[in-house]
């Protein structure tokens, strides 16, 4: 009885650990053991390197997947968080390009509302093509932001919040 019951608490602790969350197929996975910590201090998670999101997707997609995990497309401020994404990338799929939050209505904007403005030094020198309204990174722009139709199958790149409590 006392196994059994002990048993039953370990698995109710383990189902509502903070950190454990379910991909689209229902599995269970340590959100923890996903993101990786980079030189800038961020954690992210690569989609192509996760055991659970290993799948290119749509811009929105890629959103809500980051969302569910408690995480959001990633977002950089500086030219230091987007080379540490970039060089990460480097390391194990170079040729693929990569969702990352900004995304355009009038302007474009970061998941927070910050503005990424079109003078950007985080940008291709190639200017913004009508109808790509969502941006990515990609090798082929040498680690600068490029953007791309929404519907266009990349792999993406969540970051953890700043508020989340960090291990």
């Amino acid at each position: 009885m006392r196994v059994l019951l002990l048993g039953l608490l370990a698995t109710f602790f383990m189902a509502h650990d903070s950190h454990l969350q379910s991909n689209k197929k229902g599995e269970q996975f340590n959100i923890s053991s996903e993101l990786k910590l980079l030189s800038n201090g961020k954690k992210y998670m690569f989609s192509y390197r996760s055991n659970y999101l290993g799948y290119p997707t749509n811009w929105v997609k890629a959103n809500e997947t980051c969302a569910e995990l408690n995480l959001h497309l990633a977002t950089f401020h500086d030219e230091t968080d987007l080379k540490a994404v970039w060089a990460e990338t480097q390391t194990f799929l170079p040729l693929f390009g990569w969702w990352v939050s900004a995304k355009k209505d009038v302007d474009f904007l970061w998941h927070d509302g910050t503005k990424l403005k079109l003078d950007s030094p985080l940008w291709r020198e190639e200017k913004v093509e009508k109808g790509h309204d969502c941006v990515y990174v990609s090798s082929f722009g040498k680690g600068k932001l490029n953007s791309n139709p929404c519907e266009t199958n990349f792999f993406f790149i969540c970051e953890q919040p700043d508020t989340v409590c960090r291990e």
